[in-house]
């Protein structure tokens, strides 16, 4: 008997890549699925040659098909290789960077998930690198080198000659976090004995049950990063001083306006923008020239006395867009107070106020929704405004705001707490500056209650005041040789001011490069608030130019109706309070009118004064200076300033006429003169200026004005 075995037939193993890999038995399964798959593919393709020849198309069909057949294998067929190189090509790139770079060469975030990028401490230390390096080096001289030198008498003579830790600031290339096996104990030497079984585990939860005792919650180290007096400076920080920016002129600008397409080449309307901070003035434009002169000046804060920059920069106003014509970097590196300076029209103190929260604020009217409040603070004619804190009683700031003060003794804190969401005033309060004068350091830490509020609404203020060094605040009486009066006056006797040496500076283009022929004039000084001293001069109606003889005998029968027939003398028509001084470096009389206290009702209950000055003998349109309006009041609040161009010889013969008027329309009949006083300005001391109260009469002879000249057009 035969008996035979049917055995699956072994295929023949195959070569791949040098090595020989027997191939793997087939299923009948699988052979079953490929037969029907070719079966299927033979179909479609011999599947349209028999529907042309039984439909009777005509070959010419076939011959369609199989050429974009062959174009479509094509086409892909060359995507795909040049596919399968591009992929090659960045395989081998790859092996190629492994090859080349070692491990240690990269940064521990690339091998470890769990490691983070730091870049913004490498950016913020990079920052800070420069005053990293002052700190270490102040750090070595004044600590670490007098310790040294303590310790033995032999180091007496020890020192640090030169300290450097380079100009590449230090880089972190990552941070891990350890939240689970924050400690692993691994004894060596001779104290690997504690390795022995029994003891290891002793000793490690000992450890481990001491550092638990101070590191893990409840418990925990504080290390203060500042101290109480450094937090309360960094929520309050006083300014170092306030700069003096006396923006005079410009020489040889460019010329940026064309005409008739570029064919003619015109002059500019060049303005300036300065900026140091974060504050930012602009200067009025002057039209069509190459030398404009501004003659302003500006007062900012400033919080670093050295290394803080002024930029200039100046432009072409134009239409469409302002042409760029030059830029200034100027690093202030040091900073002195000018005692000499007079209290020229300019602030004379600073005002810090740190607004720190309220309390139980009423809800709006007619609602019991929470307000969303916030502050509006106002002192002179500066109003700032705090951030609205939304739908809460008891919201809290924590913010601070700085005001350039004229006359602290004078002057008020106005502040007003309104709901933005339903415009209504939740509450106000009035804070005299003469209240500070007599606080300790001029500083006052205090919750204020609020008028118009509810019954227990408080507000948190603290305010410090600081004033210029060479003021006097002080309330002890003048004496009787002191021009000024002994009441409001922020200026003691001094020196006469040296003349100021402006600086004449090279503008910039803004890649840096010098820029031709173009130069800036500026002076910097400390002192005090942003104020333009040339007043525009303005142009009232002729019927309030000057003071004619009719309008003096109008306050005469005016005031014998006050007193009822008496005489008018005997009647006070109130005071004006003015400051005045020469500026012998500009060849300028400054005059700055302050207020005016007690003046007469012109009508009713009330008058609409304003300011009327000439500089005798010129009555002209030209030479005329003239206040704003001020409504409704008797003691009115002005704080303006006006210039006269006079020489210090030609100032000797003039006289300066100040006129307290009622204002009113052209056709009004409540225009009228409410008192004058007429200015002696020949004394000795006009240059170094004085701040005084006038008496004010129906003639301008008071006590304190002239008796020995008269104005030519009152005879």
């Amino acid at each position: 008997v035969q008996v035979s075995q049917r055995e699956s037939p072994l295929q023949e193993p195959r070569r791949s890549g040098g090595t020989w890999e027997p191939y793997t038995p087939v299923s009948s399964t699988s052979e079953l699925t490929q037969t029907w798959v070719h079966l299927a593919k033979t179909f479609v393709l011999i599947f349209p040659i028999y529907a042309l020849g039984y439909f009777e198309f005509s070959f010419s069909w076939l011959l369609i098909g199989l050429v974009i057949v062959f174009w479509w294998r094509r086409n892909t067929g060359g995507k795909h290789s040049r596919l399968n190189r591009a992929l090659a090509f960045f395989e081998q790139e790859e092996r190629s960077v492994k090859q080349s770079l070692t491990t240690s060469d990269l940064p521990p975030w690339v091998h470890f998930p769990d490691v983070e990028r730091v870049e913004w401490l490498n950016k913020t230390v990079k920052q800070m690198w420069p005053y990293i390096c002052q700190f270490v080096d102040k750090l070595f001289h004044e600590t670490i080198e007098p310790a040294v030198k303590e310790s033995n008498s032999h180091l007496s003579t020890f020192c640090f000659s030169k300290i450097d830790i380079g100009d590449k600031p230090l880089r972190v290339n990552g941070v891990k976090v350890y939240t689970e096996n924050l400690l692993d104990i691994n004894w060596t030497g001779l104290t690997n004995i504690l390795d022995i079984p029994g003891l290891n585990g002793f000793s490690d939860s000992l450890i481990q049950d001491i550092i638990y005792s101070y590191l893990v919650l409840p418990n925990r180290i504080t290390i203060p990063l500042v101290g109480d007096v450094e937090l309360a400076m960094l929520r309050f920080p006083m300014p170092k001083g306030v700069l003096r920016i006396h923006f005079l002129e410009a020489q040889d600008l460019e010329g940026k306006d064309t005409f008739l397409g570029g064919l003619i080449k015109g002059k500019s309307d060049p303005y300036g923008i300065l900026q140091i901070g974060n504050q930012l003035f602009q200067s009025k434009t002057i039209k069509e020239s190459l030398h404009p002169k501004w003659n302003e000046v500006y007062e900012a804060l400033v919080y670093e006395h050295s290394g803080q920059h002024l930029e200039i920069e100046l432009f072409d106003e134009d239409p469409d867009k302002d042409d760029f014509l030059g830029r200034l970097d100027q690093v202030l590196r040091s900073v002195r107070a000018d005692r000499s300076l007079a209290n020229d029209g300019l602030s004379s103190a600073l005002l810090v106020v740190y607004l720190d929260s309220a309390k139980n604020l009423p809800s709006a009217k007619k609602t019991s929704s929470e307000p969303s409040p916030y502050v509006q603070m106002t002192v002179g004619h500066k109003t700032l405004e705090s951030k609205i804190r939304f739908k809460t009683k008891e919201p809290l700031w924590e913010d601070c705001y700085s005001f350039l003060v004229h006359n602290p003794r004078r002057q008020e804190l106005e502040v007003q707490v309104k709901d933005d969401k339903h415009k209504c005033n939740l509450g106000n309060l009035t804070v005299p500056l003469s209240s500070l004068l007599a606080e300790e350091d001029m500083t006052l830490t205090q919750c204020f209650p609020l008028k118009n509020s509810g019954p227990s609404s408080t507000i948190k203020l603290k305010m410090a005041l600081r004033v210029r060094n060479n003021l006097d605040l002080s309330t002890r009486p003048p004496t009787p040789s002191q021009r000024r009066s002994a009441s409001d006056s922020p200026l003691p006797p001094h020196t006469p001011p040296p003349p100021i040496d402006a600086s004449t500076l090279t503008l910039q283009q803004r890649d840096g490069e010098p820029y031709s022929a173009s130069t800036s004039n500026l002076s910097t000084c400390m002192s005090s608030s942003q104020k333009h001293l040339p007043h525009k001069e303005s142009t009232p109606s002729l019927a309030s130019d000057i003071s004619l003889p009719f309008a003096t005998l109008e306050l005469q029968h005016r005031l014998r109706q006050l007193q009822n027939g008496s005489a008018p003398s005997q009647y006070p028509l109130g005071e004006v309070q003015l400051t005045v001084r020469h500026s012998s470096q500009r060849n300028k009389l400054i005059v700055v009118v302050h207020a005016c206290r007690n003046l007469i009702a012109f009508t009713k209950d009330s008058s609409d004064p304003f300011i009327r000055l000439y500089l005798l003998p010129d009555k002209s349109r030209t030479g005329r200076r003239k206040t704003s309006t001020m409504k409704r009041t008797l003691n009115p609040v002005y704080d303006q300033t006006f210039e006269f161009s006079v020489s210090m010889v030609e100032l000797h013969r003039r006289t300066l006429d100040v006129a307290v008027k009622n204002g009113g329309s052209i056709l009004s009949k409540h225009k009228g003169l409410l008192g004058k006083v007429l200015v002696d300005l020949s004394g000795e001391d006009i240059s170094k200026g004085w701040t005084q109260w006038y008496d004010l009469s129906e003639d301008g002879f008071s006590s304190q004005g002239l008796r020995n000249i008269q104005d030519p057009l009152l005879t």
